[in-house]
């Protein structure tokens, strides 16, 4: 379905291109170890979805907000494409965008997804004065256009990113659940009170309420049952 629905065109957007060098920049708090941001390029798979007519498209960057000229307090670009599916004009228009960064925290390695009811929920890792940890964020259908919700701890980091590589991730991924297009899928990974990298699977619904999460070696919890 989706590449019978797929079609020449493109769209412009204000993306922040950073080069490698500016990497390794997200600070951990009582080490002079900095973790890789790999901001400048898209995170993730690009969502798409088809409703009613109308293809819509997702897509999330880290990006840095400009502080007196320094680039500070790491965030997320998010955005939404849409475009009429049946008759109407090839071109995308961006339906909404934002920065999402309310603190001084560094929120890095996005995924984002939208379910059948139009919620958007996005998801990241986070760093600064706290361990690097998990958390995420979401908006209803109606909420208003460019906003997101409060943030959700998913798991609080306890340890430090040890290695001189600084590398995180390559990628996190934020998916809908086919069985009631509803629950969000997130895995995403966070550093151990031994300073080694883990990962938490995590489900959820916008509105907050968590339906399970276990640790990516936890076998005993691959049964879940969604609240």
């Amino acid at each position: 379905m989706y590449a019978a629905k797929c079609r020449a065109t493109s769209v412009t957007v204000a993306l922040e291109l950073i080069s490698e060098s500016d990497y390794q920049i997200l600070p951990q708090p009582g080490t002079a170890i900095y973790v890789d941001a790999l901001p400048g390029r898209s995170l993730m798979h690009s969502h798409f979805r088809y409703f009613s007519g109308t293809d819509t498209f997702h897509m999330v960057e880290t990006q840095g907000a400009l502080d007196e000229g320094a680039l500070d307090d790491w965030g997320h670009l998010w955005f939404e494409l849409t475009r009429s599916a049946v008759g109407g004009p090839v071109s995308w228009s961006i339906a909404q965008q934002s920065v999402y960064g309310p603190d001084a925290e560094h929120r890095w390695m996005g995924g984002i997804a939208m379910n059948g009811d139009g919620d958007i929920a996005l998801g990241y890792s986070i760093s600064g004065s706290v361990f690097p940890g998990i958390r995420w964020t979401g908006r209803r259908a109606d909420d208003p256009v460019g906003t997101m919700g409060p943030e959700f701890s998913i798991k609080e980091g306890e340890g430090l990113q040890p290695s001189t590589s600084r590398r995180w991730g390559d990628y996190s991924a934020m998916t809908v659940d086919p069985a009631d297009d509803r629950t969000f899928w997130y895995t995403q990974e966070y550093i151990t009170p031994a300073n080694q990298w883990s990962t938490r699977v995590a489900a959820f619904l916008v509105n907050g309420i968590f339906a399970d999460g276990f640790e990516s070696g936890d076998t005993s919890a691959w049964t879940v049952t969604a609240s």
